[in-house]
């Protein structure tokens, strides 16, 4: 005998939105899939709402106007399996999940990454050549070693080299991503398959004068040592144009890149963002090349602040923005006041105390004020793949 169903005057109609439970797979009215996710039965929501089609006993009473249908007659979803997206409602750390992974896919993109990474960065070998030489300030004869060499930092062509080595990291990220999982690159983004340019405009309108306020501080309580250096305007014009991508291409390749490819291993949720987030912020700090355990725990700290952002709004936007907010701010307090070698973290960089616990103080606040901006927005954080069309209702 059925359990009794509910009272169809009280009970909300499909049009009308809400959510509704059957074993462990839910289906929105509106025809989009929710977490968590199962093979064995959805709803199926029948517009318009019809108090008269009579429901379905299958152990659990469906709502009135819904129908049980077995998950091997779902609709194909061709343009998923073309893409190999996920079926079923994912985070972020799970886009590789679809339906076609295998253990051997994220290790394959690794070397592939590397390639790539090594190939795309002879260009900017060659453009900063020629700019040294055009501007007098480089000759053809120079190493690659002293072109990268920590102390040329403040001379414009190997500031060039520097940002556009590190900008390689995007393609690199994409193509690798593309190449071996089959995913369209622009689902590195976000889980709305590409930048969602409103909302990292929003991030930056709240973040740029918190940020403002925060370099400020630090700058009065650790005065640059040295002045600023004698080509700070074509620096200042370089780090405007440049250090965005140049921050961007290290979400790309940290929280982007490197976490999607270690969730694709983790079939739960909450496993698949913390290891990521925790193997990210220890490369993170490590590439920075600084030994000084409070500058690596200020690294770690800014990782896991950016892993979390993008955990928690479904995207890099939110990263990116903090990351160039902080590089950019940097850039333009070295050039203006002093201090720009200073600035960049190398094997001699320290740290003090009162600075990291302000910079946790910042990386907290930023958070709280993302997530509040996330839910006045509404940003999505779920990928959630739509149906081509609708399961039709089976015979009573």
């Amino acid at each position: 005998m059925s359990a009794p169903g509910p009272d169809p005057a009280t009970t909300r109609p499909p049009s009308e939105g809400g959510w509704f439970r059957f074993g462990a797979e839910l289906l929105r009215p509106d025809g989009q899939f929710d977490p968590p996710s199962s093979d064995v039965a959805i709803w199926n929501p029948i517009p318009p709402f019809r108090p008269d089609v009579p429901p379905v006993d299958t152990g659990t009473y469906p709502p009135a106007g819904y129908a049980v249908v077995p998950a091997a007659a779902r609709t194909p979803l061709p343009h998923l399996a073309r893409q190999r997206l996920p079926e079923t409602a994912v985070e972020y750390p799970q886009l590789l999940r679809g339906p076609t992974r295998a253990w051997w896919r994220p290790i394959l993109t690794l070397p592939l990454f590397v390639l790539l990474f090594g190939v795309l960065s002879i260009l900017p070998v060659l453009v900063s050549l020629a700019y040294g030489t055009i501007s007098g300030q480089r000759d053809l004869g120079v190493t690659l070693d002293q072109l990268s060499d920590d102390s040329a930092i403040s001379e414009p062509a190997a500031y060039l080299y520097l940002n556009l080595t590190l900008i390689a990291l995007i393609p690199a990220a994409m193509l690798s991503i593309w190449a071996v999982h089959r995913i369209r690159p622009r689902f590195l983004s976000s889980v709305a398959g590409g930048l969602r340019w409103r909302w990292l405009l929003r991030c930056l309108a709240a973040l740029a004068p918190l940020w403002a306020v925060y370099l400020i501080i630090s700058t009065v309580i650790e005065p640059p040592q040295s002045a600023r250096p004698e080509h700070w305007i074509t620096l200042l014009v370089m780090g405007l144009l440049l250090t965005p991508w140049q921050a961007a291409a290290e979400e790309y390749a940290f929280r982007g890149w490197l976490t999607q490819n270690i969730g694709a291993y983790f079939a739960r949720p909450l496993v698949a963002v913390v290891v990521p987030a925790i193997v990210a912020a220890a490369a993170f700090a490590a590439a920075h090349g600084s030994p000084d355990p409070l500058v690596l725990a200020d690294l770690a700290a800014f990782s896991l602040t950016a892993s979390f952002l993008t955990w928690r709004t479904g995207g890099l936007e939110a990263a990116i923005v903090l990351h160039t907010v902080n590089n950019v701010g940097i850039g333009i307090i070295g050039n203006a006041v002093g201090g720009f070698a200073e600035s960049f973290v190398g094997a001699d960089t320290e740290s003090t105390l009162i600075s990291l616990g302000v910079s946790l103080l910042m990386y907290a606040s930023a958070i709280a004020l993302v997530l509040w901006q996330a839910r006045q927005a509404g940003v999505e954080r779920w990928f959630r793949p739509t149906m081509s069309a609708a399961p039709s209702l089976p015979p009573q």
